[in-house]
Parts: C-alpha cells; sequence; structure tokens
C-alpha cells in the first residue's frame, strides 16, 4: 500500500481525528512530521492523507502552513481538515494534484476518549471507510464517501436516539460541504466563471438592440 498518513495531534479535535485515520486508513503513518520531512516522505508515497487544522491558504501543521497554494503536489491528497477545499485545494489541483477536502469547517461531536466514543466513531469511519481507494480511483473514493455518508444518516435516524441523531447532523453538515478537485475539474469551474458573465451580458446586449 503506497499511501501516506500524515496526523498532526496538536489538540483534542486533531488528536481524535488521529485516532479515527489510523483505525480505519492502511499505510505509512507519520505523526506531527515538519514540511521538510513530509516533502521527504511523500516523494515515496502516491496518496497523502492528511489530518490536521486548515485554513483557505493552506494546511496547518504545528502552527505553520505545510502545504499551501505555492507548492507543487502533484500527488492525490485527502485533506481532513477545515477550509482547504476554497482555495488552496483549488490551487494545487492547477498544479497536477488531484484535492479533496472541505470547503467549510469540519465538526464533529467528542466525548473525551475516541476508544470509547460511539457517536465519534460514526461520524468517522464514512470519511475513511473506503480511503483504500485513493490510489487507484479518488473519484470513485470521493463518490462512495458520500453515498456511505448519506447511507449512515439514514440509519441513525432510523435509530432515534439522542447520540444517534447528533452523529447524523454533523456527519450531514460536513458531507454539504465536502469536495472533490482535479485539474480538469477546476479548469472547468474556472472557464465557466469567465463564460457565464460574458453570456449574460451578450445577452442583454442582444435584448438591447432588437
Amino acid at each position: 500500500m503506497n499511501m501516506l498518513i500524515v496526523c498532526y495531534e496538536n489538540d483534542m479535535p486533531t488528536m481524535y481525528a488521529s485516532y479515527f485515520a489510523r483505525k480505519f486508513c492502511r499505510g505509512e503513518v507519520l505523526i506531527n512530521p515538519t514540511k521538510e520531512e513530509l516533502i521527504e516522505k511523500a516523494k515515496r508515497h502516491n496518496a497523502i492523507v492528511i489530518v490536521s487544522h486548515g485554513k483557505a491558504y493552506g494546511i496547518i501543521g504545528n502552527g505553520k502552513v505545510i502545504v499551501g497554494g505555492n507548492d507543487s503536489v502533484r500527488k492525490v491528497i485527502y485533506s481532513f481538515t477545515c477550509w482547504t477545499g476554497l482555495d488552496v485545494g483549488k490551487k494545487l489541483a492547477s498544479k497536477g494534484a488531484t484535492f479533496i477536502g472541505f470547503t467549510n469547517e469540519v465538526l464533529f461531536p467528542f466525548e473525551g476518549n475516541p476508544e470509547s466514543d460511539y457517536v465519534a466513531e460514526q461520524f468517522f469511519e464514512p470519511f475513511f471507510k473506503h480511503v483504500d481507494l485513493l490510489e487507484k480511483d479518488p473519484y470513485l473514493f470521493y463518490v462512495l464517501t458520500k453515498k456511505e455518508a448519506d447511507r449512515r444518516v439514514d440509519e441513525l435516524l432510523r435509530r432515534g436516539d439522542e447520540k444517534s441523531i447528533e452523529a447524523a447532523k454533523w456527519l450531514m453538515w460536513n458531507i454539504g460541504n465536502f469536495v472533490y478537485y482535479d485539474r480538469d475539474n477546476v479548469y472547468r469551474e474556472e472557464v465557466a466563471l469567465y463564460i457565464l458573465p460574458l453570456s449574460l451580458f451578450l445577452g442583454s446586449l442582444w435584448a438591447g438592440l432588437r
């Protein structure tokens, strides 16, 4: 398995996410690396799962930007972080990466001990269950993850107890912010941003000439 799992354990939320990433993912695990260590390790892997904090402009590790928009990481990157799908994910994809991440905060409940936290496990498992597909077919991973999360939401709501409903609520929030980018995907999106205003302008111009 040529996959790298990178976990930054800097506070309770990232320690929780790290625990479940390591429970459900298979591959080489790297804890709290420097940017230089991450870059060196990444050379030997096709797909990278990064669990940490994030901003629109970069993936944050140990309080610093470890992957930013100026980096050229031509890998499959699954960024289990807040906000990185807004900007840095698109920039990485435009340079040849495949990026999967979130456009908003990644929110989940936790009770203090991930080993016995039922609600947290119901939340995390759908996001890591199909992670083995990242190397062979990252888009299939993205699609199946969304389907698994939707299926789990239905299952939890049918159970109807307070904890299950809580887990379902957080799953619905996060899957609504879950995005996939590759070079073609980002290119189509950028073209659409230019074509739509142009088409509206030409349409209004044509209406004025009639």
